[in-house]
């Protein structure tokens, strides 16, 4: 009894606990040397503040979407400007809303676009000077600059808003293989810093557009956040971007349509009486009084040219004292059944 009383007794000083610890290599030796990581496995770097919302294979689509756009654009400006324009897309990229603001000069000229029926809007910037270049053209100008920093007037505004348009209609062109969108101008602002259409830290597709007017060159920006592209994700990838693009079939509806749209068209319809050939100084010489002699042709029968072919044949007469022509017959001869 006495022995095992002195048992229950017994307590471990420090020392002893600390012995007890060393004595225990398999322990030690886990805690002082952990395992070697998996040599197979490959260690990806993310940025939790700049995640990428955008795979290579949409921005491969949004490149093909906007070059389209590029293309569309500088026909619908070359038009309008009477100049020859030419646009092409310099890069496509992602990056946070307030990178893309801090990089705009301070004074520009930045357009505010919704895309209803899609969610949030978009920027479209012009440079200054290039803004310039393209009212200049607009007025019948050569494309000179003058003061481009400066606030635009009233008259400025709404001649900006008027190439607005023809860029936004180019825009919907170009995006209608991706969703049907109403590109409708909100907004124009010469100050940047101002314009607030996502939260400093959202990711958006910035384009970048080089635009040559002339011997003039500039440049166009575009920022599209997330919110707006996110419906249309899956519509982006490279399988579908490719079947919606193929050329569709034109219908009976569409012929309808572009046949409505010539209706309407003017045409320079031209009565012959007869032709001849002449050289060149034959014409130099010819004074008040001289006679031209026609080739042979139907007596009385006249030829008529719509544009540069001939379409039909008749008799000229007259008509309210005015000079007409009576429809016989359509003209074979040349081209007058196409």
């Amino acid at each position: 009894m006495a022995q095992m009383k002195a048992r229950a007794t017994d307590t471990l000083s420090q020392a002893d606990i600390e012995a007890l610890l060393a004595s225990m290599p398999g322990e030690q030796e886990g805690r002082a040397t952990p395992p070697p990581p998996s040599s197979d496995k490959q260690i990806r770097t993310w940025n939790f503040r700049k995640p990428d919302k955008f795979s290579k294979d949409h921005m491969r689509s949004l490149l093909a979407l906007h070059q389209n756009f590029a293309r569309l654009a500088a026909t619908a400006l070359s038009a309008r400007l009477r100049s020859n324009v030419m646009i092409k897309v310099t890069s496509v990229d992602q990056g946070l809303y307030e990178e893309y603001i801090d990089l705009l000069p301070d004074q520009s000229v930045v357009n505010v676009v919704s895309m209803r029926p899609l969610e949030g809007n978009l920027l479209m910037e012009f440079q200054p000077e290039l803004a310039m270049v393209m009212l200049d053209r607009l007025l019948g100008g050569t494309g000179s600059v003058g003061e481009a920093n400066h606030e635009l007037t009233d008259i400025e505004l709404a001649l900006v808003r008027n190439l607005d348009r023809t860029i936004l209609e180019a825009l919907q062109e170009a995006w209608v293989n991706l969703a049907e969108v109403d590109p409708t101008l909100e907004e124009i602002s010469m100050t940047p810093q101002l314009v607030q259409i996502a939260s400093p830290a959202d990711i958006a597709v910035i384009v970048l557009l080089e635009v040559q007017i002339g011997d003039r060159l500039g440049t166009i920006s575009m920022c599209i956040p997330h919110l707006v592209i996110e419906p249309l994700m899956q519509r982006l990838s490279a399988q579908v971007w490719v079947v919606s693009n193929r050329r569709k079939a034109p219908t009976t509806e569409m012929r309808d349509n572009i046949l409505s749209g010539l209706r309407g068209s003017p045409v320079t319809v031209t009565a012959v009486l007869s032709e001849t050939t002449v050289t060149v100084g034959e014409v130099l010489r010819l004074q008040e009084g001289d006679v031209l002699l026609l080739g042979s042709g139907s007596v009385g029968n006249v030829r008529l040219k719509v544009g540069d072919q001939y379409k039909f044949s008749g008799l000229p007469g007259l008509v309210g004292g005015r000079m007409a022509v009576k429809i016989g017959s359509v003209d074979e001869s040349e081209g007058g059944n196409d």
